[in-house]
């Protein structure tokens, strides 16, 4: 009975379906708590996809397979699930102590860059604009913008 359990479609029902939907819900609401949660859950998932890729290819038995869905079904389930809010509680416990203090100054830096290449892009925009009509000015008005900028 686990085989017909604990599958692929299984997994992504328990680990994005539902989710996408009650993600969408809480981020309606004002409060921003649940978006935590959600973003937490998000992040998490995100990671034991990825790492899901990675095993399906190295597994081979399929007991195996079945303990590897089984497990990944229930921590899906352990976060979101209200009774055990595990999202928050690794939020609380691993994420905001111990990767807070480590991102802060990171994220300082990537605003100041992100902000560098946004000027940047516009500032590139502005000129080919310029450039664009530059190139459909007549021959003797291109000269005199020459002129004019060149002294």
């Amino acid at each position: 009975i686990a085989t017909h359990i604990f599958t692929d479609l299984t997994v992504t029902l328990v680990g994005a379906v539902y989710p996408i939907y009650r993600a969408t819900k809480a981020v309606c609401t004002p409060f921003e708590d649940d978006d935590k949660e959600w973003l937490q859950f998000w992040m998490l998932g995100g990671v034991m996809f990825m790492v899901t890729t990675w095993v399906d290819d190295i597994i081979i038995d399929d007991r195996i397979d079945d303990i590897w869905f089984g497990s990944l079904l229930f921590s899906f389930f352990w976060l979101y699930f209200p009774l055990t809010c595990g999202a928050m509680l690794v939020y609380e416990k691993i994420t905001q102590p111990l990767l807070g203090p480590c991102f802060k100054p990171l994220q300082e830096r990537m605003s100041n860059v992100i902000l560098y290449i946004y000027q940047a892009l516009t500032n590139a925009t502005h000129l080919y604009f310029l450039w664009f009509f530059f190139i459909l000015l007549p021959a003797g008005s291109k000269r005199a913008v020459a002129v004019a900028i060149g002294t």
